[in-house]
C-alpha cells in the first residue's frame, strides 16, 4: 500500500530540506507526498458529490412543498442518480489501490531493481575491461 505522509512530517521534511538541501530526505519522500495529495483529492471529490446530492434533495423537497411536482420530481430523480453514481465512484476510489496502484507499484519496483542489477553488471564488466587495458 502506498505510504501517506502527515502534515507535520511534510512540514518537518520541508524545513529540513530548506536548512540543508544536500542531506535532506525530502526527495525520497516525494512519492509519499503525491500519494497523500491524491488520496485527499479523491476523498474530497466524493464528499463534494455527497453534499451536492443533499442540496438537490433539499431543492426537490422545497419545490414539493410549493406544489411544483414536476420540478421537485426532476430534482429528486437527479439526486438519486447522483447518489448512485457517487456510491459507484466511492467504491472505485476505495478499490483503486488494490486493483491497480499496488500491483503496478510492485511491478515497477521489480523492474527498477532488475535495471539496477543490469547496470551494475555492465559497470563491473566495463571496469574489468578498463583494468585489463591498463
Amino acid at each position: 500500500m502506498p505510504e501517506r505522509i502527515s502534515v507535520s512530517d511534510f512540514v518537518h521534511l520541508t524545513n529540513e530540506d530548506l536548512a540543508s538541501p544536500g542531506s535532506s530526505a525530502f526527495q525520497s519522500k516525494m512519492s509519499d507526498c503525491r500519494n497523500t495529495v491524491s488520496a485527499v483529492e479523491e476523498v474530497s471529490h466524493v464528499e463534494n458529490k455527497e453534499q451536492y446530492t443533499e442540496v438537490l434533495e433539499s431543492l426537490g423537497n422545497s419545490h414539493l412543498t410549493q406544489d411544483n411536482n414536476e420540478v421537485s420530481t426532476g430534482f429528486l430523480n437527479l439526486a438519486v442518480f447522483t447518489r448512485e453514481v457517487t456510491a459507484l465512484f466511492k467504491n472505485l476510489v476505495q478499490n483503486l489501490n488494490n486493483i491497480m496502484a499496488f500491483p503496478l507499484e510492485n511491478v515497477l519496483k521489480t523492474e527498477t531493481r532488475e535495471g539496477r542489477l543490469e547496470l551494475k553488471k555492465q559497470m563491473e564488466k566495463s571496469w574489468k575491461e578498463y583494468d585489463m587495458k591498463m
